[in-house]
């Protein structure tokens, strides 16, 4: 029996398992549990779609924070990116590149008595290679 394809459904196909298969790293790693990074359950492909389990953050993420409440202080600035630095040194290690940083994928996770601000949305995230596509949101990449 054949199959039919055309190439960019084979693309579409290698580019989300790919996507999974860096998921699936980072959900085994987060077992290890990174304070800093939204914790992914479980992630799998279907037809159309990677479809991701990850922890919910009830908080909100850090635009919803700057729309409501306007510019951050300088301390607050500072925690914030300390915590963010700790969750890139964890995806770091495992060689992954997150690729799209920004306000929206900061999730936030408030304690009785501090916050937690968490970075998350790996869907652009990929392996750590030496020629990589130039990707992200544009309002947000370096120049």
């Amino acid at each position: 029996m054949a199959t039919k394809s055309n190439k960019s459904s084979v693309f579409l196909s290698l580019t989300a398992d790919g996507e999974v298969s860096v998921l699936k790293e980072l959900s085994e790693a987060s077992d290890i549990d990174c304070l800093f990074t939204t914790r992914i359950y479980d992630c799998f492909l279907t037809e159309h779609n990677v479809v991701m389990i990850l922890e919910f953050c009830p908080d909100g993420n850090l635009e919803d924070i700057v729309n409501k409440r306007g510019p951050i202080s300088e301390p607050e600035a500072l925690e914030i990116a300390y915590q963010l630095a700790r969750g890139l040194q964890f995806i770091s290690k495992r060689k992954v590149v997150h690729r799209d940083i920004k306000p929206d994928n900061i999730f936030i996770k408030k304690d009785a008595n501090f916050t937690i601000y968490k970075l998350g949305d790996f869907g652009f995230a990929v392996k750590k290679q030496l020629n990589q596509d130039i990707v992200g949101t544009p309002i947000f990449m370096s120049p």
